[in-house]
């Protein structure tokens, strides 16, 4: 597993600003099998471990089929100000970027909002919204969702099916 991040640079022609951040990990199941790499997720997180026992699961004939490598996006975060001004967008079109150039197949994450929340009725309810505007967010750059019973969503984008 690679852990990586990286800071959001918004570059202005003479001025660079740092913007926000991105956090990510990277996989490799063509030196990994399924076990391996469910034990690595979990030595990372609980987080990480239900993305990748949850890929494992939804794309079983796919990782039978042949060893894709996949990066996790835990966390891409902006400043409040650079929010809803497509600086988002930019950053997860140039991690894709990246993805074909070290020959990732797939870029895995859980939207969920970047908040703490508590677990009353009231923040469950801003949690649940949060979450489907992030899905929408992510449905815009071609990740597909996978809605899991009991579970919040995953999303998944097949970088070798972009066009």
């Amino acid at each position: 597993m690679i852990d990586g991040s990286s800071k959001i640079i918004l570059s202005t022609g003479e001025a660079e600003e740092n913007i926000g951040y991105i956090h990510f990990k990277i996989f490799n199941s063509r030196l990994l099998n399924k076990f391996q790499l469910v034990d690595i997720a979990d030595a990372a997180s609980s987080d990480e471990e239900w993305l990748i026992s949850t890929f494992i699961e939804l794309f079983e004939e796919e990782l039978e089929e042949w060893s894709p490598k996949f990066l996790t996006l835990d966390k891409i975060l902006l400043e409040p100000s650079y929010r809803n001004n497509g600086y988002g967008k930019n950053a997860i079109k140039e991690l894709i970027k990246l993805c074909t150039i070290l020959e990732i197949d797939y870029i895995i994450l859980k939207p969920s909002p970047i908040e703490d929340v508590n677990f009353s009725d009231e923040s469950k309810s801003k949690r649940k919204k949060d979450i489907e505007r992030l899905v929408a967010f992510y449905d815009q750059l071609e990740f597909e969702s996978y809605f899991i019973e009991g579970a919040e969503p995953m999303m998944v984008l097949d970088i070798n099916k972009l066009t």
